[in-house]
C-alpha cells in the first residue's frame, strides 16, 4: 500500500516544517509593523522597536500564559511528535507509541490556535492586515500545517491498523478461508 509511506513521510515532513516555522516566527521578525516618517516601528512577541531602540513589551500575565505559553507548548509538542513519529516509523508495531501519538496529535494544533487567536483577537484587534508582519502570517500557517499533519497521523494510524489486521488474517495459498488448522498441517506432513 503506497499510502502508508506517503503518510509517514508526509506527516513527518509537515511536523518538522511547522515546528521549525513556528520557532522561527516566535523568535524572529516583526509581528506588527507601523510605518512612520522616521522609519518603521515594529513589535514582535517580546519587544517593540523604533529607530533601532527596542523596549520590552509590558503586557499582563494573561499574555504571557496564553500567547507565549501556548505557542511554546505548540512548538515543543510538535518537536516531541517529530521524534516520536520517527521512533514509530522505526519500530512500527509499538502499541505504546501509537497511544502516545493518539493523545498528542492534536496538542500542537490546539495550542497554536489558542495562542494565535488570543494574540490576534485581544492584543492586536485593530491592526490592519497590511500592517501585519511576516512572522504573524507564518505562525498562522503553522496552525494549518499542524492541523493537516494531525489528520495525516490519524489516517496513518488507521492504515497501520488495517495492515496489522491483514497480516494477522493471512491464509496460506490454496486453503479456503477458515479451513486452515494445525491439525490439517500435521496430517499432510
Amino acid at each position: 500500500m503506497w499510502q502508508v509511506p506517503f503518510l509517514r513521510f508526509g506527516c513527518l515532513g509537515l511536523l518538522t516544517l511547522s515546528t521549525a516555522m513556528l520557532l522561527t516566527a516566535m523568535f524572529t521578525g516583526p509581528w506588527v509593523v507601523w510605518p512612520s516618517i522616521f522609519g518603521p516601528a515594529y513589535e514582535d512577541l517580546l519587544k517593540q522597536c523604533f529607530l533601532s531602540t527596542c523596549t520590552s513589551l509590558e503586557r499582563d500575565w494573561v499574555y504571557n500564559v496564553t500567547v507565549i505559553g501556548f505557542l511554546v507548548l505548540g512548538a515543543t509538542d510538535g518537536a516531541i511528535l517529530v521524534v516520536v513519529f520517527m521512533w514509530f516509523s522505526i519500530c512500527k508495531k509499538s502499541k505504546r507509541v501509537n497511544k502516545l501519538m493518539n493523545k498528542h496529535g492534536a496538542v500542537p494544533v490546539v495550542a497554536t490556535l489558542i495562542g494565535m487567536s488570543v494574540y490576534t483577537g485581544k492584543y492586536t484587534p485593530q491592526v490592519p492586515v497590511n500592517n501585519r508582519g511576516w512572522s504573524f502570517f507564518m505562525a498562522w500557517s503553522c496552525f494549518l500545517l499542524f492541523f493537516i499533519a494531525a489528520i495525516g497521523i490519524l489516517f496513518y494510524q488507521v492504515y497501520q491498523e488495517i495492515e496489522e489486521e491483514l497480516e494477522d488474517n493471512v491464509v496460506p495459498q490454496g486453503m479456503p478461508n477458515g479451513s486452515y488448522s494445525l491439525e490439517t498441517e500435521g496430517a499432510k506432513g
